[in-house]
């Protein structure tokens, strides 16, 4: 019951930071065409790039340092504040020489600067989330989510409409995010002093620990951005703005992957720590149970419909990327079921292999983008894309077979896996001609038949068990 209470705040977490996010990116990219789009989601991800050194992974390590010893949580938050203070004077240097070595116009300069800040507040603010997540106060993290992901909801949004300036949204992005700092500071407060003599680690330690940690975020942030980079510097602004409109519904699709791992992965990694094996092997499999799930849903959504889902996210400035959706669906899945083998791997103390697959995999990246896309432009970005998601999920898929001994890949699974490849075939090969109606019946027919396939009596009984909870009860 614990796990699921935990996943239902995940949810809260995940899915308003998830709505906020999307709307602002949806009205930007309506405001601003695809050319002014394109101009600033690679202004976002150049900041997102170097906001990566003081974020470390501190997601993964810190979370599960204060799973497994909740008596020292504020002293492993203190020396974690203290390592990541010196890591960001590291990312202010790196970006100070970036502006100097590129020159770039005032606004985008101002621009990336704005939203740089703003990832620094946002990257402090996580770190006492994660406090929260691995004492086991769910209910903390999901009140200071709702408190930043409201606010950039509204302050972005506002901006997008009024303005339809990019500097005017880094700025709400700033406030949110330093509101969000604020908020998860005082919260702190609900979580119990620690036991007598047990200070924290020292910052150096922390930093040496976590360096597996560290080094496997910034490739995986690398990996998610380099094709943007690289798309900019030989297509410019227009081809980022139609390929960030795919990658963006990846983006957001993510979150049943985060919900799923960050309701799971405590309870997760104590079963391994204690040695239980079997319970930590269960709570994967139902993990990747609703990862093909939801991920294959979106897939059959994204093939029968594009046209429909674009009109309805982007308008017909988009309409190239009609064809490419089932690819960035083919993504979405290879990046769902990878969460979980990830989150296996990690919990079952396999970071460094983890790392080096992560490593491997955006050199791979780099190399297929550089090839494919001076030649295919926006097709060679989605074709590298969903290679070097296809043979990270190899990669993994192996680590995991090493690390708890088979690849979570249950029958209902199997089955549901299979629904719904065929019906992407069926409907890409006889029912293109079919009207939208027709189409969107296909795709609700084939989530509901996926759904009884994949969810279990005694998982519907403990839903509607939780669901019927009062309030009170709920929180206890």
């Amino acid at each position: 019951m614990r796990p699921l209470r935990n996943t239902v705040f995940s949810a809260i977490v995940t899915g308003s930071r998830i709505v906020s996010v999307a709307v602002t990116m949806l009205l930007l990219a309506r405001g601003l065409g695809p050319t002014g789009f394109g101009q600033f989601t690679f202004a976002l991800t150049l900041a997102t790039v170097f906001a990566v050194i003081p974020d470390y992974g501190f997601s993964l390590q810190i979370v599960r340092a204060i799973a497994s010893g909740p008596e020292r949580t504020h002293g492993l938050l203190r020396s974690a504040v203290q390592a990541k203070a010196i890591l960001a004077s590291i990312a202010v240097f790196a970006a100070v020489l970036w502006f100097l070595s590129r020159a770039p116009d005032a606004e985008t300069a101002t621009t990336v600067g704005l939203l740089f800040l703003s990832f620094l507040f946002l990257s402090f603010g996580q770190l006492n989330s994660y406090a929260f997540r691995g004492s086991d106060r769910f209910d903390l993290d999901a009140v200071s989510a709702l408190a930043l992901n409201l606010a950039l909801l509204f302050a972005a949004g506002a901006a997008v409409i009024v303005t339809k300036s990019p500097v005017t949204v880094a700025l709400a992005y700033l406030g949110a995010r330093a509101l969000y700092l604020v908020v998860t500071w005082r919260l702190l407060r609900g979580i119990p002093a620690d036991a007598q003599g047990t200070p924290g680690p020292r910052p150096v330690a922390v930093l040496r620990d976590g360096f597996p940690y560290g080094v496997h975020t910034a490739a995986s942030v690398l990996y998610v951005s380099i094709d943007t980079l690289v798309l900019e510097a030989y297509r410019g602004h227009a081809a980022v703005g139609i390929y960030q409109a795919g990658m963006r519904l990846v983006f957001a699709s993510m979150f049943a992957p985060e919900i799923l791992t960050s309701g799971l992965f405590p309870s997760f990694a104590k079963a391994l720590a204690r040695n239980d094996t079997g319970s930590a092997v269960t709570l994967a499999r139902v993990m990747n149970r609703y990862m093909v799930l939801v991920g294959g849903t979106i897939v059959v959504a994204l093939a029968l419909v594009p046209d429909a889902v674009r009109g309805v996210l982007f308008g017909r400035a988009y309409s190239s990327v009609d064809s490419l959706l089932i690819w960035f669906g083919v993504v979405i899945v290879f990046r769902y079921v990878s969460s979980t083998y990830g989150a296996v791997i990690t919990a079952a103390g396999a970071q460094s292999q983890r790392t080096m697959v992560g490593i491997l995999a955006m050199l791979l990246s780099l190399g297929a983008n550089l090839v494919l896309i001076p030649r295919f432009g926006i097709a060679g970005a989605v074709v590298a894309s969903v290679t070097t998601h296809g043979v990270l999920l190899v990669a993994y898929g192996w680590l995991c077979q090493r690390a708890v001994g088979q690849l979570l890949v249950p029958r209902r699974a199997a089955l549901c896996a299979t629904l719904l490849g065929s019906t992407v075939l069926v409907g890409v090969t006889v029912g293109v001609e079919a009207s939208v109606a027709v189409r969107l019946v296909g795709v609700a027919l084939a989530a509901a038949v996926a759904t009884t396939i994949v969810v279990t009596r005694q998982e519907w009984m403990s839903l509607l068990a939780m669901v019927s909870l009062s309030p009170r009860r709920a929180a206890r």
